[in-house]
């Protein structure tokens, strides 16, 4: 037999004994562990948590906390608004330092593409499915569905501004100024709340197609953050004697 061989003959033994060897229970401020891997300690009885509820509205956060369910008002609880599209509710730190995450609520939200080409149909489709009607908004769709662009030198685009030909009735064509830029409300926070509007660039494209692009860095983010935080802080009002929370935003 060779080297090697006794070698691995070792080995192996070694990996046999180790995995047959008696754990050693460690007591420490009342909690045991054991030994699982070397200088490795883990619990054996752990605090144990709940797997978190998911929801689609602010409404369900509230009836939620009313019901008081899993008794949560024997808690301090947070409320974190984390973005515009999701609220954490978190219990108090426990004896490990740790929270409890019981609630999480994002909507359900249409999308849109900013950035994205969309033929006139779909535009208009999109326009009216994922922003709140308003002044801008209709003009847009009046405007991306009179566009006629028979070739390249129907658009004139001088870099902030552009200009294409627009059908006025049933055969008239006319030039037009595309709307620029544009103040609209999309749905993009929970409706429960008012959708902070915000300023977008209209573009088009030599095929006629139009997009949109963001234009206030983000802003509205934090307008909608405070909305939601607005809205937990006044329909929590009825509960503030039973209830310890923070809204966080």
């Amino acid at each position: 037999m060779t080297i090697e061989n006794h070698l691995v003959d070792a080995l192996k033994y070694s990996v046999d004994l180790a995995g047959k060897e008696e754990k050693i229970i460690i007591n420490k401020d009342g909690k045991e562990f054991y030994d699982s891997e070397k200088f490795t300690l883990r619990e054996l009885e752990p605090i144990k948590y709940a797997n978190h509820l998911e929801v689609s509205s602010l409404t369900a956060v509230l009836s939620y906390i009313s019901a008081n369910v899993d008794e949560i008002t024997k808690n301090k609880i947070v409320l974190h608004v984390e973005s515009p599209t999701s609220v954490k509710l978190f219990t108090e730190l426990n004896v490990d330092r740790k929270r409890e995450l019981l609630l999480v609520a994002k909507p359900l939200l249409p999308t849109f593409n900013y950035g994205r080409w969309y033929d006139s149909e779909q535009f208009n489709i999109s326009l009216q499915a994922s922003f709140i009607k308003a002044e801008d908004r209709d003009l847009l769709i009046q405007f991306s569905s009179a566009i006629r662009i028979d070739n390249s030198s129907d658009l004139i685009d001088d870099g902030v501004s552009q200009t294409t030909k627009i059908q006025n009735g049933v055969a008239s064509l006319g030039n037009a100024k595309a709307p620029n830029p544009v103040t609209l409300k999309p749905y993009r926070t929970f409706l429960e709340v008012d959708q902070p509007d915000s300023q977008f660039i209209y573009r088009l494209n030599k095929e006629g197609e139009s997009a949109l692009f963001e234009a206030d860095g983000g802003k509205w983010r934090s307008e909608a953050i405070q909305n939601v935080a607005k809205f937990l802080n006044d329909n929590l009002l009825g509960v503030q004697e039973e209830l310890d929370f923070i809204v966080l935003a």
